[in-house]
Parts: C-alpha cells; structure tokens; sequence
C-alpha cells in the first residue's frame, strides 16, 4: 500500500517519469504502469 501511493505522489506531484519512479522505489517499470492503470480506473487521476 506504501509503494502506491509513493508512486502516486512521485508521479503526479514530483512529475517524475515511469523509469525514475521505478528506479527510485526498487520496483519495475511495468508495477509502476499497473499502478497508475489501476488509479486511472479508480478515478484518482
């Protein structure tokens, strides 16, 4: 749960790209992409 809302906020609020957030949270690219899918769906964007 952590994780996702770190990569919410380092996505829309730091504007950083899908890589860096990946690189900067140990995850990978494709998990951060899932994320923001999912938030996408949600309504958080």
């Amino acid at each position: 749960m952590r994780k996702i809302h770190d990569v919410l906020r380092l996505v829309y609020k730091a504007e950083l790209s899908q890589r860096t957030v990946a690189k900067s949270l140990s995850i990978s690219r494709d998990a951060v992409s899932d994320v923001l899918a999912r938030a996408k769906l949600a309504g958080l964007t």
